[in-house]
């Protein structure tokens, strides 16, 4: 059996590591003696220990990003409200660079700034997006600076302003859509303009042709007053689509104006009502004027009151059957006058009724629908009647009917005795009737 046998440290040696250990200690009493000594000593690290209690607090309790990179752009310290924020635990930062979540496109402005050296408190602001746990990013704003000592440090704090940055987008989309929408009001006041002059042209030709034909005057067989009549009625209906276009252009601008007046209102719906008498019989549709109330007098303007009623009287008679019936009723509650004007006609789907107020809507958007129309009216009786101060709706029935209702309040306005005794309430102005129900086509 083989034997193995220490030998024996050379003395030599054994007295120099015993003399280097004493050199070492000696340093060490002389560092601590040249630093104040061990009470110093301790109550320096004491204070460290405080700072770094006091950093943790700091990290614990910030609702802002903070963090501590080293000189290679990789996490040294973060606060916990990287988990709230971006979803990221401690332990997985700690194990990443901030290269590693940013947004690919915020890269190169990230590096140029962390490349910038900011000594002191100055701070060097940037604002980019970081990656959350999820793969979504938020905009996050940093204010951060570099530390000197014995390695590079870079701290910074971060502040979420992903809400802010999708209000600016949301205001800067609502500014393209208020810009591109004003082009499309001048667009549209151009062009009605326009389209105004020829129009009112071709009207006053058909009636020297209307004065100086004969009701049973034929060319080739065919009677000219027929289509005389015809290029009349349809010139109407573009002059009632260019005049709405007008004046819902006017009132987009702010251009519009009403004249209030006081005036009786219960003469004023009942005077627009009769004027529409004939047109109603052309379709044996039974017309009612109903009231509550004999007189009611407050401040509205006439001339925006028959442009409501003339409206809702021409839906009335367009969707309403041959024998049906048509009733303009008013009331007066507590504050306000409600006039309602009904039909048992087709009715409006459930799903559509909310949106008949808005422009350019239509209950019936097929190609074979039953009566014309541009959409606008009822949004342009929405306009008026809030100009009075009013409010308008609509119930409907699907096979059952439609009944709109606005009120105007009751209210009245100072004005001078001379000028009441010259204004003349509309009780029938022909013209008018004849265009607002030019898309009325059996008439």
């Amino acid at each position: 059996m083989r034997q193995i046998t220490q030998k024996p440290k050379n003395p030599i040696i054994a007295i120099s590591q015993e003399h280097k250990q004493q050199d070492q200690f000696s340093q060490m009493v002389a560092w601590v003696e040249a630093h104040g000594g061990i009470e110093k000593i301790e109550s320096e690290l004491e204070k460290w220990e405080k700072r770094e209690e006091e950093l943790e607090t700091l990290l614990f309790l910030s609702i802002d990003l903070i963090a501590i990179f080293n000189n290679m752009g990789r996490f040294i310290k973060v606060s916990d409200s990287w988990k709230t924020i971006l979803g990221w635990t401690e332990e997985e930062l700690l194990n990443m660079s901030w290269r590693d979540i940013i947004h690919p496109d915020d890269m190169e402005i990230s590096y140029q700034a962390s490349r910038q050296r900011v000594d002191g408190p100055r701070c060097k602001k940037v604002v980019n997006r970081y990656r959350c746990k999820e793969g979504n990013y938020r905009w996050i704003e940093w204010n951060g600076c570099h530390i000197e000592k014995e390695e590079a440090l870079f701290v910074c704090s971060g502040r979420d302003i992903t809400y802010e940055k999708e209000i600016e987008e949301k205001e800067r989309l609502l500014q393209e859509a208020l810009q591109l929408e004003q082009l499309k009001s001048e667009f549209f006041a151009n062009i009605s303009h326009e389209l105004r002059t020829p129009i009112t042209i071709i009207k006053a030709a058909t009636q020297l042709f209307n004065q100086s034909l004969d009701e049973d005057k034929m060319v080739e067989g065919v009677y000219l007053k027929k289509y005389v009549d015809s290029i009349k009625q349809n010139s109407n209906r573009l002059l009632r689509l260019v005049n709405n276009l007008i004046d819902m252009t006017k009132i987009d601008a702010g251009y519009y104006e009403i004249h209030l007046e006081n005036h009786n209102i219960v003469s004023v719906v009942e005077d627009i009502t009769m004027s529409v008498v004939e047109y109603v019989e052309g379709k044996a549709i039974e017309l009612i004027f109903d009231t509550e109330i004999e007189e009611a007098v407050i401040a509205c303007d006439p001339d925006k009151v028959e442009r409501i009623m003339l409206n809702l009287l021409s839906n009335a008679i367009k969707y309403s059957p041959e024998f049906g019936q048509i009733q303009v009723y008013i009331e007066q509650l507590d504050h306000e006058i409600r006039i309602a004007v009904s039909d048992n006609g087709v009715g409006i789907p459930e799903n559509r009724l909310q949106y008949i107020f808005n422009r350019f809507t239509q209950v019936d958007n097929t190609l074979t629908r039953k009566c014309e129309g541009s959409g606008i009216g009822l949004s342009l009786v929405k306009s008026l009647v809030e100009m009075h101060g009013g409010h308008v709706w609509a119930q409907s029935q699907l096979n059952g009917g439609t009944t709109v209702t606005f009120s105007l309040p009751i209210k009245q306005v100072t004005q001078d005795i001379d000028k009441m005794q010259s204004s003349k309430i509309i009780t029938s102005n022909i013209e008018r009737c004849v265009i607002e129900f030019s898309d009325i086509y059996h008439l």
